[in-house]
């Protein structure tokens, strides 16, 4: 008779597979706190060309990222599909499904950045387009338009902070209360991961 390996015997395997899953997850937070985070932009130095300038370098930079994600998103997604269905496993097989879930939403990601431009190059656009600005009054929206992100974006990385904390705490603690073993891992994992991504929209 064939023995199926209990929920309670989490292996090698599937602690490794949980790792990798917590540092790709990782990266993954951390590229949207980078993203979420203010401009390091001077705001009283920079004019309308030099904005410009800025935003042709973003551009490249977001389609490079972009396409980063697309790739390992999907690598990620066949990788941990081929493990799903070759592994016997329960626990194995409950990391590779959150495996799968990260490498599409990486794929999704990638994609964002590649066909939705941000507000940055959508106010950038906007100025260009309107022919009757001249040079100094698009420099002076640009240096207004820049302090009022960066007003906007300090609330936001604070409200996403308080929230992955709190869903930290409540997994930590539901999982401090479970018996099974692999329950109780997988909600120390996302704990973990939230405890992460408070820490990366905080500093």
């Amino acid at each position: 008779m064939i023995q199926t390996p209990s929920l309670r015997s989490l292996g090698l395997t599937s602690k490794l597979s949980l790792f990798l899953l917590f540092v790709v997850s990782f990266s993954f937070i951390s590229a949207q706190s980078q993203a979420a985070q203010e401009k390091s932009w001077e705001i009283t130095e920079i004019s309308w060309k030099k904005y410009q300038t800025l935003l042709l370098e973003q551009q490249k930079e977001t389609k490079l990222t972009g396409w980063s994600y697309v790739a390992s998103g999907a690598l990620i997604a066949a990788g941990s599909s081929i493990g799903f269905f070759s592994s016997i496993d329960p626990a194995a097989k409950l990391v590779y499904t959150l495996s799968q879930v990260l490498g599409l939403v990486g794929i999704g990601y990638g994609a964002h950045l590649l066909l939705i431009p941000d507000d940055y190059e959508l106010f950038g656009q906007t100025l260009q387009e309107t022919s009757t600005l001249t040079e100094d009054q698009r420099t002076d929206l640009v240096r207004n338009f820049l302090s009022q992100k960066q007003v906007i974006q300090r609330r936001q990385s604070l409200l996403r902070s308080m929230v992955h904390g709190l869903i930290a705490v409540v997994n930590i603690y539901n999982g401090s209360r479970q018996s099974e073993s692999t329950v109780r891992d997988t909600l120390y994992f996302i704990g973990a991961i939230n405890i992460a991504a408070a820490l990366t929209f905080t500093f």
